[in-house]
């Protein structure tokens, strides 16, 4: 009386060929992965695509320590330099403080007199105008 083949006589139903075809997990194409990754600043949890920001464990404990916490200055000074140069990943929010833009970097390191050899070479430039 059933729509299945197989229900009068006691059988299993017939759950079509996707069924028994169907790839194992591993090899599925567009599974979902639910490991979290830490970001290294803020310490939440995230998926690992959510993770963009890169920098190195220095710039992320030096950016701790400037926020008064005394486990970064200890690790600063505790950690062997090859480790402290290692990456870590960082949330997007997070990547904004610790990675630094480049404009500010070359306001800061752009002096704000021109270097004495300019200032020469431009008066020696104005001088052959006039000749």
């Amino acid at each position: 009386m059933g729509g299945w083949k197989g229900d009068e006589e006691g059988e299993a139903r017939n759950m079509g060929p996707w069924y028994t075809h169907r790839a194992p997990v591993s090899q599925q194409i567009g599974k979902v992965n639910t490991k979290k990754v830490q970001c290294g600043v803020c310490e939440m949890y995230f998926l690992p695509y959510n993770l963009t920001g890169i920098a190195c464990w220095k710039s992320v404990l030096m950016k701790r320590a400037e926020w008064g916490l005394k486990e970064a200055d200890e690790k600063l000074k505790k950690w062997a330099p090859t480790r402290l140069y290692n990456s870590v990943k960082l949330c997007s929010f997070c990547a904004q403080l610790v990675v630094p833009e480049a404009e500010i970097d070359m306001a800061v390191t752009m002096p704000t007199k021109p270097p004495a050899a300019l200032l020469t070479a431009s008066k020696q430039t104005d001088m052959s105008k006039e000749i």
